[in-house]
């Protein structure tokens, strides 16, 4: 008996165990499609994917937008108007999940080289640096941003322009 008592737990525990990694792998595939939104002109087809309808979205300095409609049309326009073109390089993260892997408080950092629009107009390269902090949520086996705060950390001007290189990916021959 104490055999199948034990092979139930280690069961269970491997159980567990693979639900936390999945929930771990289902965050940094949101936090990596948030990135590549961004890299789109904050793409609203894939924004609208990765927010809750109740969301918040805030970056210090640019906005705050509560609300899945406010925070597509918000980072939209932030595209736009003021950071006109990016590459973010997100790092991490680092997933504290709460107990049966439903939700999950997360920081990422972010390394950009963009290009944002000053205060006279002008479009100005720059190099940037972010911390990301996060509430998530798993929204029926999708992980979604139910809270997301963006605080820059540097922003330095490049002596640019940035050299863009555009056309699809292709496979050499």
């Amino acid at each position: 008996m104490a055999a199948t008592t034990e092979a139930a737990a280690t069961a269970e525990d491997i159980d567990s165990r693979l639900k936390r990694m999945e929930a771990c792998e289902g965050i940094r595939s949101a936090i990596y499609s948030y990135a590549m939104a961004g890299d789109r002109g904050n793409d609203p087809a894939i924004v609208r994917k990765l927010f809750t309808d109740d969301g918040v979205f805030e970056a210090k300095g640019m906005g705050r937008f509560e609300g899945l409609e406010n925070i597509v049309a918000g980072l939209e326009a932030i595209a736009r108007n003021v950071v006109v073109w990016s590459f973010h390089a997100p790092s991490g993260p680092l997933i504290k999940l709460a107990a049966g892997s439903q939700s999950a408080e997360v920081f990422w950092w972010v390394w950009v080289p963009a290009s944002m629009r000053n205060e006279l107009g002008e479009v100005v390269p720059l190099w940037g640096a972010a911390h990301y902090i996060a509430e998530m949520i798993d929204s029926g086996g999708q992980w979604k941003f139910k809270r997301v705060l963006l605080e820059t950390r540097l922003r330095t001007p490049f002596q640019g322009p940035w050299t863009q290189i555009e056309g699809p990916f292709q496979w050499l021959t």
